[in-house]
């Protein structure tokens, strides 16, 4: 770009101002660059932003690297992951500059203001260096500041890591909330549902293996079942039944397996006093590193298997007491006894 007599909008790839600009350049593309004067002000925003002429104005630039290696007579405000004014530029004024990295070792005629992460300093500021960035400072022997050095370094501490005591109390506390938790679920299946909670618990008792993997089956293909129910309009219903009948087995799965812990501590009671002693044992694994999450998997997977295997026996119960029931000897047939004063003889 030669000599305007204007103020210059340029975008693109490369912008250069080589001439004499007598107004003011507003610049935009990867790469800015100033090596003519400009008369007025820069404003710039592209990837690599360099002045090294002269700015007779103020600039104003962001990009990932800003260098003045040139002169502006007023003031500069830079921001970008790295901001340099180097050796041999100056800036007539005030700095304000927000980077990631910071080098001033050219000249500042005033003011320095600096945000960011790390600064060095081996120029010369005519007046106040104000930073607050997250590493200690470099400010090197041959820097000059002419007034108030105010530094603040905010630097990123670790979060500090929690005792052995405090994570214990921590891990209590959970499994506190967690057995609350879960002796409300267990308990509520337990007052609404007690026969079904009875029965499923002996079946898994009594089909451990079997609930374990239908159980399995059932959590594996589901989802599975779901997801191409609800692929059509006609197979959104079987997709809400499916939906509502996956909720109904994972929540009856917990009080199951928790009253079946319960049974083996206390054989001869009640469904109620033994979920409500396995449920505390049962939280209390789970909440266990690594193991409790296989411990959870086995409990959901058989409680739900056990579900499925009390349901199927009532459906071939109630089957079976439709008709004849196979299996069973049928009853011998029995003489009536005869009524008052009636004698019954063999017939001939």
């Amino acid at each position: 770009m030669g000599d305007t007599p204007a103020t210059v909008f340029r975008a693109g790839d490369t912008i250069t101002v080589t001439g004499t600009v007598d107004g003011d350049v507003f610049a935009a593309g990867r790469l800015v660059r100033v090596t003519g004067t400009v008369n007025g002000d820069v404003i710039a925003a592209a990837q690599i932003v360099e002045i090294g002429g002269t700015v007779r104005g103020s600039v104003r630039a962001a990009a990932e690297t800003v260098a003045v290696t040139g002169q502006v007579d007023r003031a500069v405000t830079l921001a970008g992951q790295s901001v340099t004014i180097a050796a041999g530029g100056r800036v007539g004024t005030d700095a304000t500059m927000a980077a990631e990295r910071v080098t001033v070792a050219g000249q500042v005629d005033r003011d320095v203001t600096v945000g960011g992460g790390a600064l060095a300093v081996d120029g010369r500021i005519g007046r106040d260096l104000v930073a607050e960035v997250s590493e200690q400072p470099a400010i090197g022997s041959a820097a000059e500041i002419g007034g108030e050095t105010r530094i603040q370094v905010d630097a990123d501490e670790p979060a500090p890591q929690p005792t052995a005591g405090e994570r214990i109390a921590g891990w209590a506390l959970g499994a506190l909330y967690w057995i609350a938790a879960g002796l409300a679920l267990t308990m509520l299946a337990v007052l609404l549902l007690p026969r079904a909670i009875r029965t499923i618990g002996d079946t898994l008792r009594g089909r451990l293996w079997a609930s374990l993997g239908i159980g399995a089956f059932v959590m594996a293909g589901l989802p599975i079942a779901l997801v191409l129910s609800a692929v059509t309009v006609i197979g959104l219903p079987v997709a809400g039944a499916l939906l509502v009948a996956g909720i109904a087995l994972h929540l009856l799965a917990w009080p199951v397996a928790a009253r079946v812990i319960g049974a083996l501590i206390l054989r001869r009671r009640g469904p109620a006093l033994q979920t409500l002693v396995g449920t505390p044992i049962l939280v209390v694994v789970v909440l266990v590193p690594w193991v409790g999450m296989l411990v959870a998997l086995v409990a959901q997977a058989t409680g739900i298997g056990a579900t499925v295997l009390a349901w199927w026996d009532r459906r071939r119960g109630e089957t079976a007491s439709g008709g004849v029931a196979t299996g069973a000897p049928l009853a011998e047939p029995t003489a009536s006894a005869p009524a008052p004063g009636v004698s019954a003889t063999p017939s001939q």
